[in-house]
Order: C-alpha cells, then sequence, then structure tokens
C-alpha cells in the first residue's frame, strides 16, 4: 500500500487492478479497476478514483507528513492570497466609480 495525505492525515491506501467487492459495516462497496481501497484507523473502505485523486496527495517518501503538510498549507496561502489580491483590487475599482458618480452626481444637484 502506498501513502496517502489529506488535510494534516496520512492513510493507506492501494489502487485496485481489477473489479472488487468490499464489505464493512457501511455496506458493500463495488469497485472497478482504478478505483481505491483505503486503510484508515484499520478500516478499510472503498473510493470511487475521481473521488481519491480528488481528495488525497500522494505522499512523497523522501518529506516527513508534517513537511507535506506545510508544503501543501504554504501553497494554499498562496493560492487564497491572490484571490484575496484579485477581490481588493476589484472593489477598490467599484469604490472609485461610486466616487466618481457621487461626485458628478453632487455637481449636477448645487
Amino acid at each position: 500500500m502506498e501513502t496517502y495525505i489529506v488535510n494534516n492525515l496520512t492513510i493507506k491506501a492501494e489502487q485496485m487492478t481489477q473489479d472488487f467487492e468490499l464489505k464493512n459495516e457501511d455496506g458493500t462497496f463495488q469497485g472497478s479497476s482504478g478505483d481505491y481501497i483505503i486503510l484508515e484507523n484499520g478500516k478499510q473502505k472503498g473510493c470511487k478514483r475521481s473521488d481519491f485523486e480528488q481528495t488525497y496527495t500522494k505522499a512523497n517518501n523522501s518529506e516527513s507528513s508534517m513537511e507535506q503538510f506545510r508544503r501543501l498549507m504554504e501553497q494554499g496561502y498562496q493560492e487564497m492570497a491572490e484571490l484575496n489580491l484579485k477581490i481588493a483590487h476589484e472593489e477598490f475599482q467599484l469604490e472609485e466609480e461610486a466616487h466618481l458618480k457621487l461626485e458628478s452626481h453632487n455637481k449636477i444637484t448645487y
């Protein structure tokens, strides 16, 4: 099994090469080739490939889990900073437009 990271947790998972059926307390998972079996907290569960690949990041064996978590957090903060700058820029433009309209309105009414 390979090691993967989600949030700050590491899990073990294996991508299956053939169709499979997995039974656990949640019911029966009908898996297809390419889907995953996840081992988390001592329990196995199935996961569709598309869901797995959107949720989990493969752990880099040369980095510790904490280093990977910090790297992923830093990446997330950088992405959020870019979004915040775009929002602030749009807000300043709207504020400037409102200010100009208000000045124009005040000149007309006096």
